[in-house]
């Protein structure tokens, strides 16, 4: 690339677009841990009623005395992650620049949230930009599920600097440990299948179903069988 560079440059007078551009993943970003989801159900997107789900860095290799414009960008998830989602939106060092539909939920099952303007984010010749996504979440979603994103696809202004890769390198958030997983809190319990009656010192030997039941309706399976011929009963969760 630099020997072309010169070649250009001294017969045309001319600087080539440097391709080398790229989207990571923001090292020092803090991840949130054990999600209480019931904090963030919010249909818009603010920096305080939401999770912020990853930190990227939009990268301009230099060289070209172009800037690099992203116009679009893809993230790729799992369809358990689409169903938990309600709202994704990009911040660009603190300020909103993109949002899915307000009005409508994410679709359940969705495997990928994409965003595009004419510049969600633009990094000067040689520098870089700091790119935030943040989410907000259903009334429904499965316990200990773990969030993972990966950048799919970007688009850069055709007048400034390009991508070399479709996918501008693409970086994936954390899953290390508790990092954006969903954790839900139980507030109640029910038996959704009572064990047949049992008289006197008897045990019963059929299953019994307990419910962990949660806010807004939403529950959790839990199973429960008794110890054979002992009065103690074991609760699986």
């Amino acid at each position: 690339m630099r020997n072309l560079s010169v070649l250009m440059f001294l017969l045309l007078g001319v600087t080539p677009k440097n391709i080398a551009q790229t989207v990571t993943v923001k090292s020092d970003y803090v991840y949130f841990n054990n999600i209480d989801y019931k904090l963030y159900q919010s249909s818009g997107v603010t920096t305080t009623n939401s999770v912020g789900a990853m930190g990227l860095i939009l990268n301009d290799a230099g060289g070209d005395n172009l800037p690099t414009t992203l116009t679009s960008l893809t993230f790729s998830i799992s369809s358990a992650t689409g169903s938990a989602l309600r709202t994704a939106a990009l911040f660009v060092n603190g300020v909103k620049v993109s949002t899915t539909s307000t009005s409508t939920p994410i679709a359940n099952g969705s495997t990928s949230i994409s965003f595009s303007s004419a510049s969600l984010a633009s990094a000067s010749d040689g520098a870089s930009v700091n790119i935030e996504l943040r989410v907000t979440f259903k009334t429904t979603v499965i316990d200990n599920q773990q969030l993972r994103f990966t950048v799919s696809s970007v688009t850069a202004a055709s007048g400034g600097s390009l991508f070399d890769t479709p996918d501008g390198g693409g970086a994936t958030s954390s899953v290390s440990g508790n990092t954006n997983k969903i954790v839900v809190t139980a507030d109640r319990y029910k038996f959704g299948q009572q064990p047949a009656d049992v008289f006197g010192e008897g045990s019963s030997a059929e299953n019994m179903r307990l419910d962990h039941t949660m806010p807004r309706g939403s529950y959790q399976l839990q199973v429960v069988k008794p110890d054979n011929n002992k009065t103690n009963i074991n609760v699986l969760y």
